[in-house]
């Protein structure tokens, strides 16, 4: 996968923005896009805390 080659993981995938993902060496297409900040939207707006 193309996020893996340029070893975006972690807070730097949690970071990324339309802008980001639309240049070089991405270039996504607007579904892909769309479903990538969803995911990361999603997973920032979770509970930090979590009881066990």
């Amino acid at each position: 996968m193309i996020l893996r080659d340029h070893e975006v993981g972690g807070l730097a995938f949690l970071h990324m923005t339309e802008n980001a993902l639309t240049k070089p060496p991405f270039n996504f297409g607007y579904g892909k896009i769309t479903n990538l900040l969803v995911l990361i939207n999603n997973l920032n707006n979770q509970s930090k805390f979590y009881i066990i």
